[in-house]
């Protein structure tokens, strides 16, 4: 896979709210297709390689009857290879698009499993990339690889580097496995250091972990690449296309899922805000996100943006942006131009100066999904006014782990702690004066909700 090439779509400089209930089209201020641009993942070399490795593993395992003899009767059910850490939260519905499928065509040219072109030449797997910000992802190990089916592991390779994005001839991080069938999935493309510690020729349960999606090898942004084989020799002739279609020819009229996704899947991945607007690439490029959920009145401009997998032309959008107190205060719809395998807009907006303060909410409603995403509009101070507010102060700030909250009067507090993706983090309660330990939290800015009774506030919490 090459590099990401990202269509900007800069309609708008600045969206300004119309302050109406009703949806109308608002363009957006920038966005566009995310199309990771097709390339081998494996050469001829590494091809042969791994196969060699992988026909001496099966005989010794063999002679050590670690692996049964192949069950004529036996039949693989894939279920879907990628999970997502519970931790990722609630504003991401999904992580990956599909970049490409198994090439049918066995002369030069291009065909997948359902007739298009939504592959590469000669590609054997099926590669799914994560979408969006996959370095982020990765980084935070959100996206797992697990067994499609159960089976044997009877190969694996590791401790390569995992953050490329330029062609190279480097080796991936990849974990083999075989069913009972006799049939061998390849997971390629994983975090170095993250591959199960299950030995070669131990069994894994379907769902069982097996690494981290990554971006090792010959690749330029993280995914996984999940490749098959009905049995030895690893030849195009043995290659499955575990995806039942009309212009399948490896294993037509069987798909070898136990639950097979649609071509497309229309599916609104995220709805996120961020402070300015959001930088796609690769490490080396600069990925930065730009998350956001703590702004404050003044210049500072709220930028929305939706990410979509399977984006289709026509399919609208419907957004709106709420008051805490759940009213509406802007609403609009986005209508997309045409057709994306990975797609992204944003709109960016000035708040009123004047509040009302506290927690606001973007909602996005696409194909009957609707993603709800908390953000905090306030003086990062307090979000209440009077004489009767008590006076409180963070410190230290910056921080190493741990803070207090400090008054002149005993009061009791509760605390949360959010990162910046909007996750709770910690909560609890206290009193003024005690210290509040985070724990194994990791270096960053952090938003910070205190609860006095009927007050509260928001500080900006840096820890070193």
């Amino acid at each position: 896979m090459k590099q990401p090439v990202f269509v900007a779509a800069a309609l708008l400089l600045w969206s300004f709210p119309i302050f109406t209930q009703t949806f109308e089209e608002i363009p957006p201020g920038g966005g566009g297709a995310f199309h990771p641009e097709p390339t081998v993942c494996l050469t001829d070399a590494q091809r042969t390689a791994i196969a060699a490795m992988l026909v001496e593993n099966e005989a010794r395992l063999r002679s050590q009857r670690l692996i049964a003899p192949d069950d004529a009767n036996g039949t693989v059910a894939f279920d879907w290879p990628i999970k997502n850490d519970p931790g990722l939260g609630s504003s991401w519905k999904n992580t990956i698009m599909i970049a490409n499928y198994v090439d049918q065509q066995a002369a030069t040219g291009i065909l997948d499993y359902n007739c298009g072109t939504r592959s590469y030449d000669g590609h054997k797997g099926t590669d799914i990339s994560l979408w969006p910000f996959g370095w982020h992802l990765k980084n935070n190990n959100f996206v797992q690889v697990v067994a499609a089916e159960a089976g044997i592991i009877i190969g694996k390779q590791d401790g390569n580097s995992d953050e490329n994005c330029v062609w190279n001839n480097q080796d991936w991080n990849a974990v083999y496995v075989r069913h009972s069938d006799g049939s061998v999935a390849w997971y390629g493309h994983m975090k170095k250091n993250s591959l199960t510690n299950k030995a070669i020729g131990t069994s894994v349960a379907k769902g069982e972990y097996l690494g981290v999606v990554a971006s090792s090898g010959i690749s330029t942004g993280p995914h996984l690449h999940f490749e098959v084989y009905k049995q030895q020799p690893y030849l195009v002739s043995n290659l499955i296309d575990p995806y039942n279609g009309t212009c399948n020819n490896m294993n037509p009229g069987v798909s070898w899922w136990a639950n097979q996704e649609p071509y497309r899947k229309p599916t609104l991945n995220a709805a996120l805000t961020h402070n300015t607007p959001p930088e796609h690439g690769c490490p080396t490029e600069n990925e930065i996100p730009h998350f956001s959920n703590q702004f404050a009145p003044g210049n500072q401009l709220v930028y929305t943006a939706v990410y979509f997998r399977d984006q289709m032309q026509g399919q609208t959008t419907s957004m709106r942006i709420l008051r805490p107190n759940g009213t509406i205060w802007n609403s609009w719809i986005h209508t997309s131009p045409q057709t994306y395998s990975g797609s992204w807009w944003w709109w960016s907006w000035a708040l009123p100066s004047g509040g009302p303060f506290g927690t606001w909410s973007f909602e996005a409603t696409f194909d009957g999904q609707t993603i709800v995403h908390p953000f905090e509009y306030g003086n990062l101070v307090s979000t209440n006014s009077g004489n009767d507010s008590p006076a409180l102060t963070l410190a230290p700030n910056p921080a190493n782990g741990a803070f207090r909250l400090l008054s002149t009067e005993q009061i009791e507090l509760e605390i949360e702690v959010f990162n910046g993706m909007g996750r709770l983090v910690f909560s609890g309660k206290t009193r003024t004066g005690q210290e509040i330990t985070l724990g194994e939290l990791a270096a960053g800015v952090y938003a910070v909700r205190v609860t006095a009774g009927s007050h509260v506030r928001h500080y900006r919490l840096v820890l070193e």
